[in-house]
């Protein structure tokens, strides 16, 4: 989600209501539904699930404080298994493949590296392999 400011009332972008729920129905959807959903934004299922019970959510700031609360409250083999939901900085092919259910969020995230020459891209994707190979989970 698009949010403006973290500590200032959040707000959900119109061409992020496009391609999520809105509040509202995320509120009314189904648990499947729901758990989906937030799935999109976190590969935690902890994390998930905890935002699914946690509904109905009053406004989005609400919501973005409860899963705050969540993350917080996970243990470290929920933040790995999220982790593991995120591209590679510069592995664009995995960006394509892997992540093409939340290829605009996954894009918008990466934004700066956009303009990148094949150069500066290769050496970001050596540098993230040996970080993950030093600490167990990639850098985000």
């Amino acid at each position: 989600m698009s949010v403006a400011n973290r500590n200032s009332e959040a707000r959900i972008s119109d061409s992020d209501r496009n391609a999520i729920l809105n509040l509202e129905e995320l509120n009314r959807a189904t648990v499947d539904n729901a758990l989906s959903e937030f799935r999109r934004c976190c590969n935690s299922t902890a994390w998930a699930s905890h935002m699914v019970s946690k509904r109905p959510f009053a406004s989005a700031t609400d919501m973005l404080k409860t899963g705050d609360d969540v993350w917080s409250s996970l243990r470290e083999q929920d933040w790995l298994e999220a982790f593991s939901g995120h591209p590679k900085i510069g592995d664009s092919e995995s960006l394509k493949k892997k992540f093409s259910s939340t290829f605009e969020w996954a894009k918008g995230e990466q934004s700066g590296v956009t303009g990148a020459t094949d150069d500066v891209s290769r050496r970001l994707l050596e540098d993230n392999r040996r970080y993950e190979k030093k600490f167990g989970f990639i850098f985000i």
